[in-house]
């Protein structure tokens, strides 16, 4: 029954994704990735529902709007303000209420901090080589990460999301043979905050023993 559940819901959250990216699909390269999402859509809902047990209802919302920037970055180059800019103040909202393990201060703040810091990083490179590095879209899906997971969260989701992201470049450049190809940084950001939030108790459990071991 669960299964279904989610795999229907997986199928809901394509849908609305491809909805968002209508306008901009045709205009865009398509990559692979978006290909092994639908590979593991059902089993990422599964993961998440066996390892979370607490915030449920805001992890719920915040992974759907995960989900949906893997697909519509993988698909279109493009990250949705709805999911993303728009969805931030409901972090807050939800910090400042206890239905997330942050507080407003700390949520508000990671959020303020880690859009400046790659809007900073995106007007150096500009500076410097003519033309943009970073998308606007990756500002805005970090300020809704630092709103929903705080600064560990984000510090996690950068770390992670560029290993998997150079990992999978690399492989993608030696299989397509291409110096220089288009991917979807967003994506890998996007599946850097799943872990993060499916796999936190562990992390967080690693991190304690790390300090204090």
């Amino acid at each position: 029954m669960l299964f279904i559940f989610f795999t229907t819901w997986s199928a809901i959250l394509r849908h609305i994704a491809f909805a968002l990216i209508k306008d901009s699909f045709e205009e865009k390269i398509t990559v692979p990735f978006i290909s092994l999402l639908d590979l593991i859509g059902s089993m990422y809902w599964l993961i998440a529902a066996y390892y979370i047990t607490n915030y449920i209802p805001a992890y719920f919302i915040f992974l759907s709007a995960l989900y949906i920037t893997m697909y519509t970055d993988s698909a279109a180059m493009l990250i949705s303000r709805f999911v993303s800019l728009y969805l931030t103040p409901l972090g807050f909202i939800f910090a400042a209420f206890h239905f997330l393990p942050i507080n407003f201060l700390e949520s508000f703040f990671a959020a303020l901090i880690f859009y400046s810091i790659f809007w900073l990083i995106n007007k150096i490179f500009f500076l410097y080589k003519g033309h943009n590095g970073i998308g606007q879209g990756d500002f805005e899906l970090m300020a809704c990460v630092g709103a929903f997971t705080g600064f560990l969260g984000c510090w996690f989701t950068i770390l992670f999301g560029s290993a998997i992201g150079t990992i999978l470049s690399s492989i993608y450049i030696l299989c397509s043979k291409k110096n220089n190809p288009q991917l979807p940084f967003g994506s890998f950001l996007a599946f850097g905050a799943s872990i993060f939030i499916i796999f936190e108790y562990q992390i967080f459990q690693k991190l304690l023993l790390y300090i204090y071991p």
